[in-house]
């Protein structure tokens, strides 16, 4: 026996209608909105604006978003928390065309940095995000307070033709 919450989204499935819960109007942000970059647009989401060094969370995926962050957003109090969605993933739409390489999502993240004038962080990055948090810390280690990984992949991880 299952319960209607399973069944419901096994009707969704199998009808192809896409299913959308849009958490960010739910998410206490002060600032909110998208980054224009050369591979896209980037939505991104600022609680807070306390004088203490910014907390910028990287999502894991890709393919996932921003909205596991949410409790992070406590933080807010007592300094800046920045949260995105990567490129092709929640609120950062792709024209489908874009090929995914580290790269690409690297300068996504400089771009990010550079139109909000974030100049010096601390990195969060879970799973996919640990990795990609990693590769920029390496490129920008005078940019960061601190580096803090989540289950983090590892480009020795990563099998042929993933990012």
């Amino acid at each position: 026996e299952s319960d209607g919450a399973v069944d419901q989204s096994s009707r969704a499935r199998s009808s192809n209608r896409a299913v959308t819960i849009d958490l960010r109007t739910t998410l206490p942000f002060m600032r909110e909105g998208y980054v224009e970059w050369s591979a896209g647009r980037t939505w991104y989401g600022v609680a807070g604006d306390g004088e203490r060094t910014p907390l910028l969370c990287l999502h894991g995926g890709p393919g996932s978003t921003h909205h596991y962050f949410a409790p992070l957003l406590e933080l807010a109090d007592e300094r800046p928390v920045v949260l995105y969605d990567q490129l092709g993933c929640g609120g950062s739409p792709t024209n489908g065309e874009t090929e995914w390489t580290l790269g690409l999502f690297l300068e996504e993240l400089d771009a990010l940095r550079s139109a909000l004038d974030v100049e010096r962080v601390h990195l969060l990055g879970t799973s996919w995000g640990g990795m990609l948090a990693l590769e920029h810390a390496l490129a920008r280690q005078e940019r960061l307070a601190s580096l803090h990984r989540s289950s983090p992949r590892t480009r020795a991880d990563l099998g042929a033709g993933q990012v």
